[in-house]
């Protein structure tokens, strides 16, 4: 009945078994930047290493190039590896003249977040196991940020590394 009707028969696709997974050989090669809005006066900024994945968070009640440049500075005194590339969003905190001034980094086509998807992707897992979980209204969430960070980085096993912590794929263990 179809035939004589003239539908064409829906054509099953095949997924790949051979995943060829993305990921830069060197730590510090690229590392990938971002801001989340968590509530309306709370932003997260977030720093991930393209290669081991370990990463940098800080909290701002506003995102601007001043910020920006702080959580920087944070950043080259916090992490274990020396930074190559930054790649970021199109975001109007890393355009702005100071910033583009002081970093040099490679930001992203327009409405491809799919091209920053390791930041973005960390950020859905902040949401999902540290935010649920907190007073976002706490004098220490900074300080419950810190320890979350630290047990990401040092802690909690990530199965796409073989159950490897961010920290045990540096050169620095």
């Amino acid at each position: 009945m179809l035939y004589r009707n003239n539908v064409t028969p829906v054509k099953k696709f095949r997924r790949k078994n051979d995943f060829i997974r993305y990921v830069r050989p060197i730590p510090g090669d690229r590392v990938q930047i971002d801001t989340c809005k968590i509530v309306p006066s709370l932003y997260q900024y977030t720093l991930i290493d393209d290669c081991t994945r370990y990463r940098v968070l800080r909290i701002y009640s506003l995102r601007t190039a001043s910020n920006t440049l702080g959580f920087f500075d944070h950043v080259i005194e916090e992490i274990p590896i020396q930074i190559q590339r930054i790649q970021t969003d199109r975001g109007f905190e890393f355009l702005a003249r100071e910033v583009q001034y002081k970093l040099k980094f490679r930001s992203n086509k327009p409405a491809s977040p799919h091209l920053n998807g390791k930041v973005e992707s960390s950020q859905e897992t902040d949401k999902a196991e540290f935010y649920v979980t907190v007073d976002l209204e706490s004098e220490d969430l900074s300080d419950q940020l810190a320890e979350w960070q630290r047990y990401y980085n040092w802690g909690r096993p990530r199965s796409a590394d073989n159950g490897k912590s961010p920290i045990e794929n540096t050169s620095i263990v």
